[in-house]
C-alpha cells in the first residue's frame, strides 16, 4: 500500500467513525431521558362499546335454563342396594 493509499484509507476510516458517532448521538449534549406523556385510546369512532367476551345479541340460553333444582340428594341416589351388604369386608369395623 502506498502512502497515498494509506492516507485515503485513514481518512475513510475517520469519516466512517464520525458518521457512526453522529448516528449514535455522540456529538452535542445527551438528550434527557423522560417519561413519555400518557396516551388515551379514542373510542370516538365506536358508537357502541364492543361486546368482547359476551355472546352475540339474540343468543339466549336454551329453554329451561338454568335447570330446575331437584331435591337433594336427587331421586334414585344412592341406589337402594348401596352400600352392598358385604361392605365393609369382615375384619373392618362398621
Amino acid at each position: 500500500m502506498t502512502s497515498n493509499q494509506t492516507a485515503n484509507w485513514v481518512i475513510f476510516q475517520t469519516q466512517h467513525k464520525v458518521e457512526m458517532d453522529k448516528r449514535d448521538g455522540m456529538f452535542g449534549p445527551q438528550p434527557v431521558m423522560a417519561v413519555p406523556p400518557i396516551q388515551q385510546m379514542s373510542r370516538i369512532d365506536q358508537a357502541i362499546p364492543p361486546s368482547v367476551g359476551y355472546p352475540p345479541q339474540g343468543y339466549g340460553q336454551p329453554y329451561g335454563y338454568p335447570p330446575q333444582a331437584q331435591g337433594y340428594p336427587a331421586a334414585g341416589y344412592p341406589p337402594p342396594a348401596y352400600p352392598p351388604s358385604n361392605y365393609p369386608p369382615s375384619g373392618y369395623p362398621k
